[in-house]
């Protein structure tokens, strides 16, 4: 049966205990609520650092739940095989739009520690004098990293993208935060269009999936991908090269990678750590989501479209090696 054909399963309303496997999420979100209205209500000569160190408790807090959340994952497994030997599993959220496992757990884990570290690293280094509005430099880090966590756990191309945008955006005011500094504002011209340029590649090549496909959902996409890979073959080049592209430039992956050394420059030493770290890590672990949940299912008799995208992958990471380090 065609995809486009089957019943759409019905969206379930978002439960209490559903909320809970959320609660990394929700906690970053209200810290940031709670911590604007605290930037709003501090006098100006008021220093900032107390929203740093605020900032630092939500982090190590939803850093506690995360890690939690991965011990229950690995000692109570939701799946077993034939045999009754555990394998593994996910905790499916909102119509598997949103999936829990131990691949995003662990990629969680890293954007928080890294956040951690770099928060730490804000409060010794930053100056008002550079920095007017260090509070806004403390609390946008946590929607990007909710973004950040989306995107890892993303099992939905809508999820994908809201993650990929809540992500871009922040970091596109993080980058030009030096509002004195001209090259603060070149970095951040930059790189808001080189991340416009790339969100649309991303959103035309899921076009592309959609249309084929008629599903949004991953795990829908990767059998529809198998059902109509001969016939609309070109058209799935279309879509993984795009895609590709696009998130190629997320990476900074030669030859996609030259706007990174002004942005690089131009941002403060912490939000460049940011995006080396969080930022690129965000973007790989949705490339490890698409190869491995539906690119290599694109394989036909007469078009090795999976064999030759991974290819391309390699050629990629090649380049990165011996092109982006030079």
């Amino acid at each position: 049966m065609d995809v486009t054909q089957q019943p759409l399963p019905a969206l379930q309303p978002l439960t209490w205990s559903d909320a809970a496997y959320l609660a990394p999420e929700w906690i970053l979100i209200v810290f940031t609520i709670v911590l604007v209205i605290i930037d709003l209500a501090m006098p100006r000569q008021t220093s900032r650092a107390v929203i740093g160190w605020l900032t630092l408790a939500g982090l190590l807090t939803s850093l506690g739940f995360v890690i939690w959340r991965l011990i229950d994952l690995v000692n109570h497994p939701l799946s077993a095989n034939a045999n009754g030997e555990p394998t593994g599993g996910a905790i499916r959220l909102l119509a598997d739009s949103y999936r829990i496992d131990q691949f995003s757990s662990l990629l969680k884990i890293v954007f928080l520690v890294a956040t951690v570290l770099i928060v730490l690293l804000s409060l010794g280094t930053v100056k008002r004098a550079e920095i007017p509005d260090k509070g806004e430099f403390y609390y946008l880090l946590l929607p990007a990293v909710v973004g950040a966590m989306m995107m890892a756990s993303s099992g939905d191309l809508i999820t994908l993208y809201l993650g990929l945008e809540l992500l871009s955006i922040t970091t596109y005011v993080l980058v030009g935060i030096r509002k004195h500094a001209v090259q603060s504002a070149e970095a951040a011209f930059k790189y808001v269009v080189t991340g416009g340029i790339s969100s649309a590649l991303i959103l035309f090549g899921m076009s592309y999936l959609y249309g084929i496909t008629g599903a949004t959902n991953l795990g829908a996409i990767a059998i529809g991908v198998q059902q109509h890979a001969a016939d609309f073959k070109e058209l799935l080049y279309i879509a993984f090269f795009f895609i590709i592209a696009g998130l190629g430039i997320k990476i900074a992956a030669a030859p996609f990678h030259l706007w990174a050394p002004d942005v690089y420059q131009g941002a403060p030493t912490p939000i460049t750590a940011f995006l080396a770290v969080v930022s690129k890590g965000a973007a790989l672990a949705v490339v490890f989501r698409i190869v491995y949940n539906v690119v290599i299912f694109a394989n036909t008799p007469d078009a090795p479209i999976a064999d030759d995208m991974l290819l391309v992958l390699l050629i990629m990471a090649a380049a990165a090696m011996i092109v982006g380090s030079t």
